[in-house]
């Protein structure tokens, strides 16, 4: 049995709500405390003597690095006088350079090589002006996702200004005459953010909206197709936003152009008209067109139909993604049965063609200027990056970029199968194995033969999981595992209401979601019980973390990345009073009581559990180190005191946040620590050596 890390226990405790809530890990939330440091670095200590006797971290390593480090081309491509703005990664580099060339991509100039900053500086957003010859690019450090403005000259070939400070993955709006432009900032703490407006040479912003906005409002600024409005999405709730407008040559007074409505919508502004996807009445989203109202006069845009409104794409049967207006079209994102359609229809709503995809997998796209070409990003679980163009006019398709990644996608199979949750609710899942090799009886009790497989999920916050490129899974089928996505209630694969059947009261259908999905993989003779580990992060930790202590005895071993794990203090920390929509309020009596519920870190018990490997970031700035830590030293507490030998270990990396922004030989460290552990907890031959 492995030596733990001694973790004080105190008797500290408190009544909620009547229900005396025992909490003797409180003081691991300190993570400035010397103690707390000094637990972390034994924590570490003893992760890195585990995985050092695992000869398979360092096989895995070797090729997750060949999968991915490759050049690369990011899809968020901007124009600007005739010319064009990317980032782009080189082989062998850590990070994305900020780039700037001519229409056909000749000519290429580096504006600025986060690279040469150190590989954990991450280019997080940019924007050139009108002209061109100012771009003013966003860069954060050691994954902190918040960080600061610097603006660059083309012209003088030199920085403008710099340490325009804390910004979040901000939009950028130039004005006109480039003096200034309009961004999006928040407090230190990563809350509070408002709409702001920077005059070149001068330190302090101009407040422009939000002064009344509460804190945990979400707001996003970017201009109109033609840049003659200014235009702010502005999310009151998670699943509630209005839209907000003023002239880009008017004052800075911003009115009200869609609001009141319960649903989200997205707006784009053409011209006289506005084009509103929404799912106000339409929880699959439709598209509505409206004439922009006199809006300076207290007018606003009304969803129902009426003079000047009209549903041009009505509701359909599968879930509209999102859409994006060009200067003839409309091109709108379906996700059908979890894989992007891509349809383009005229500016009146009539549907003209289907543009063809690969595969089954996630296509995203940008419209980089005025015109009528689209840029398309297309993935698919075993196909790397794909970026092509395409005139929606003419049709014509000309290939821009693919990754060259030495993976061959017809040596895999991918199967898609609908299995029943423990309600009778269909869900779909994609199971990813070797063409060749794993072979699947129909049942698996017993076999010693059986493939090791993990199964992974998210099933939250109204996010789809598409089959996109996963190094994680080649390496893992690549090793003779099978991979498994479930495509759990919570998300968006199905619409709204998809979303609604996994969040707040109903989260735990995401769980029983989860758990079925694991028994159709026993069941179905694709792997055991004693083979099968469950892997996820984030909101796809918290899963990980109902998961082993609603059914310890369901998986063979877990890895619990960046999670959410103490539910009744998930709003006390860093951004998480964004989340209060998607899980409830602690602080509410009413949401209180379901959320005990299911909140992991409540309810571990002096009981067995699988081996789990639990990774955090004492840099991230969405989830607090804190989930992890403390549920860490209550599952070791649990094994202490059953002699449990299945390992609970804890990776708390110390120059990195949630993930973004991660150099590549970061990404495939920790992606080898995770297979490792799983490849030898599942192996046939039992659990690795014991401490």
């Amino acid at each position: 049995m492995l030596k733990y890390p001694p973790a004080k226990m105190t008797d500290f405790q408190e009544t909620l709500f009547g229900i005396v809530i025992e909490d003797p890990y409180r003081w691991l939330e300190n993570i400035e405390d010397a103690g707390v440091k000094d637990w972390i670095a034994a924590q570490n200590e003893l992760t890195d003597e585990y995985i050092s006797r695992l000869p398979e971290k360092e096989k895995f390593k070797k090729r997750l690095i060949e999968l991915l480090d490759s050049d690369d081309l990011k899809p968020s491509i901007k124009t600007a006088a005739g010319k064009l703005f990317y980032l782009k990664k080189k082989r062998g580099q850590f990070q994305y350079a900020l780039y700037r060339s001519n229409a056909d991509f000749t000519g290429e100039t580096a504006i600025f090589d986060a690279n040469g900053a150190g590989k954990l500086c991450s280019i997080d957003a940019f924007q050139p002006s009108p002209s061109g010859n100012l771009v003013a690019y966003l860069t954060s450090y050691s994954g902190s996702e918040t960080g600061a403005i610097t603006i660059y000259s083309l012209a003088d070939k030199k920085t403008v200004e710099e340490d325009i400070k804390w910004s979040r993955y901000t939009q950028i709006v130039w004005n006109d005459d480039e003096s200034g432009f309009y961004y999006s900032k928040v407090t230190e703490g990563g809350l509070n953010e408002k709409i702001y407006f920077h005059v070149i040479g001068v330190k302090e912003d101009v407040l422009v909206f939000g002064h009344d906005a509460p804190d945990s409002a979400i707001m996003n600024v970017y201009s109109s197709f033609d840049r003659k409005f200014v235009l702010i999405d502005y999310m009151v709730k998670w699943d509630r936003n209005e839209i907000f407008i003023k002239r880009m040559d008017g004052d800075d007074k911003f009115h009200k152009l869609l609001t009141g409505y319960e649903g989200v919508s997205s707006v784009r502004v053409k011209g006289g008209t506005a084009f509103i996807e929404t799912n106000v009445g339409a929880p699959n989203k439709k598209i509505i067109a409206a004439s922009l109202p006199d809006f300076e006069n207290g007018e606003t845009i009304s969803l129902e139909d009426g003079p000047g409104v009209k549903v041009i794409v009505p509701e359909k049967d599968v879930a509209l993604e999102n859409f994006t207006l060009t200067k003839n079209y409309l091109l709108l994102n379906y996700t059908r049965d979890v894989s992007t359609r891509l349809q383009v229809y005229d500016a009146g709503g009539a549907f003209a063609y289907e543009i063809p995809l690969p595969d089954r997998g996630t296509a995203a796209v940008d419209s980089p200027d005025e015109e009528d070409r689209v840029y398309i990003n297309f993935s698919s679980f075993f196909r790397p990056r794909e970026l092509f163009e395409i005139d929606l006019a003419t049709k014509i398709k000309k290939d821009i970029f693919r990754a060259d990644v030495p993976v061959d996608h017809e040596k895999f199979r991918l199967d898609q199968v609908f299995y029943a949750s423990k309600d009778g609710t269909k869900v779909p899942m994609y199971i990813a194995r070797s063409a060749a090799g794993t072979v699947i009886t129909g049942s698996a009790a017993g076999r010693h033969d059986a493939a090791p497989a993990m199964l992974t999920g998210y099933g939250g916050f109204n996010y789809s999981m598409l089959p996109g490129f996963s190094p994680l899974a080649v390496a893992w089928i690549e090793s003779g595992g099978i991979f498994a996505l479930a495509n759990m209630r919570g998300g968006a694969e199905y619409g709204e209401e998809w979303h609604k059947a996994g969040k707040r009261e109903k989260k735990q259908n995401v769980f029983d979601d989860f758990a079925c999905a694991a028994k159709y993989l026993i069941e179905k003779g694709y792997t055991t019980r004693e083979k099968l580990a469950a892997y996820g992060r984030s909101n796809g930790g918290l899963l990980i973390g109902a998961a082993v202590v609603q059914n310890p005895d369901l998986f063979g071993a877990a890895v619990c990345g960046v999670p959410l794990l103490d539910m009744l203090r998930f709003d006390r920390f860093l951004i998480g009073k964004y989340w209060v929509d998607e899980y409830g309020d602690p602080q509410k009596e009413e949401d209180f009581k379901f959320i005990l519920g299911y909140s992991p870190y409540h309810h571990v018990q002096s009981r067995k559990y699988p081996p789990i490997y639990t990774f955090a970031a004492a840099f991230d700035t969405r989830v607090h180190p804190m989930h992890a830590l403390k549920m860490t030293a209550k599952l070791q507490e649990a094994a202490m005191d059953n002699g449990n030998d299945n390992p609970a270990l804890l990776r708390v990396e110390m120059e990195a946040g949630h993930g973004m922004g991660k150099p590549v030989d970061m990404i495939a460290e920790s992606y080898a620590e995770l297979l490792a552990f799983l490849y030898r907890n599942l192996a046939a031959d039992g659990r690795a050596e014991k401490g």
